[in-house]
């Protein structure tokens, strides 16, 4: 319970941060496009993907590597719920801000953030698997 709790926090303090450079749905501290700019290359739909990992990927793998072990291992155990919970509470609070989300965009938005706060959350177990190797067994 501590580790989603501490995973939820970070995640509100990063996507802060993340709004600066990804406005997502309108919504962005200062005025510009940030890194949607070039997302958007790729066209609308790739675009809302690569946003969506982006803003919970970035959290995630932040959070993997601030918690405990046995907070990432529950972390990992329930990643499925947990990412699903956080893309879910993302886009409320979007929604909540004023965003202007269209049904089709936000679930591919979520998709896309449910596949990198999955796939990250992975990375940062791995990262530490590897850092704790090299530590326990001098490799």
């Amino acid at each position: 319970m501590v580790g989603v709790v501490k995973a939820r926090l970070h995640s509100r303090s990063r996507g802060c941060d993340h709004l600066n450079g990804l406005p997502q749905f309108g919504i962005g501290a200062f005025g510009g496009m940030g890194l949607m700019h070039l997302f958007m290359r790729f066209g609308e739909t790739v675009c809302t993907l690569a946003c969506g990992a982006f803003f919970l990927g970035s959290s995630t793998l932040v959070g993997s590597l601030v918690m405990r072990p046995q907070e990432v291992k529950v972390a990992r155990k329930n990643r499925l719920v947990g990412v699903l919970l956080l893309s879910s509470i993302s886009v409320g609070v979007f929604i909540c801000t004023g965003a202007d989300i269209v049904a089709s965009i936000g679930l591919i938005w979520a998709l896309g953030s449910m596949a990198g706060g999955i796939a990250t959350l992975e990375l940062g177990w791995l990262v530490r698997s590897h850092f704790r190797q090299r530590i326990v067994h001098g490799i």
